[in-house]
């Protein structure tokens, strides 16, 4: 069996709120429609990050949320 490892991967994560952590590697975050603030520096190490779908509740995005 062969691996094609430029073959892209998606991880897609849902934002929960306060204390949830996203992995290092997803590329895409939704936010749960309860969400109402994104913590600061939630994810300032997600360097794969390409898709953020926000939810209509959203309120408030923390300094460097995506960073």
């Amino acid at each position: 069996m062969s691996i094609n490892i430029n073959a892209p991967t998606e991880v897609v994560f849902e934002y929960m709120g306060k204390g949830c952590v996203a992995p290092k590697y997803v590329t895409i975050v939704r936010f749960h429609p309860n969400v109402v603030e994104v913590e600061d520096e939630a994810y300032k190490r997600c360097s794969d990050l390409k898709e953020v779908v926000f939810n209509d509740g959203l309120q408030k995005i923390g300094a460097s949320a995506f960073w």
